[in-house]
C-alpha cells in the first residue's frame, strides 16, 4: 500500500517534470505481509555506484522526490540509504538513466500543519 500510494502520486502528478526519471516499483500486495515486502524486479546498481555523470544528473531529481513527499504528500521513505537509491534504465526508452526508489518498508507521516510550517521556512 505504501509503495503503491507514490507510485500513483508520481503517475498522476503531470506538472512533475522529473516523472520519467523516478521509477518506484510495484508492490505485489498479495504475497506481502506485516514482515515481508514483495515488490517488482528492478535491474540496476547503486547510485553510489554510477559513473558521476550519473549521480550528477540524478541528484537533482532525488532532491525533488523527496522534497516532493516531504512537502506535498505528507509521508515519506524514511529509509534513504544506498542500497535504497538505484540507477536503472527508463520504462519509457529503456536507455535513458533513471532513478529508482526501493524498499518503502519505512514510511513516515508529516502532519499538514508541519508541511505548512516547513514550507513557510523554505
Amino acid at each position: 500500500e505504501k509503495s503503491n500510494f507514490f507510485v500513483s502520486f508520481l503517475r498522476n502528478r503531470r506538472n512533475n517534470r522529473h516523472v520519467e526519471k523516478v521509477i518506484v516499483p510495484q508492490v505485489y500486495e498479495k504475497f506481502t505481509t506485516q514482515r515481508i515486502l514483495v515488490s517488482e524486479w528492478i535491474d540496476g546498481i547503486p547510485l553510489a555506484q554510477a559513473p558521476k555523470e550519473q549521480i550528477r544528473e540524478l541528484i537533482p531529481i532525488g532532491v525533488e522526490l523527496f522534497l516532493c513527499q516531504l512537502l506535498d504528500i505528507g509521508r515519506f521513505h524514511a529509509d534513504p540509504h544506498p542500497g535504497n537509491l538505484y540507477v536503472t534504465t527508463s520504462k519509457i526508452d529503456g536507455i535513458t538513466p533513471t532513478l529508482c526508489l526501493l524498499d518503502f518498508g519505512l514510511v513516515a507521516h508529516v502532519s499538514e500543519e508541519s508541511r505548512d510550517s516547513m514550507t513557510q521556512a523554505i
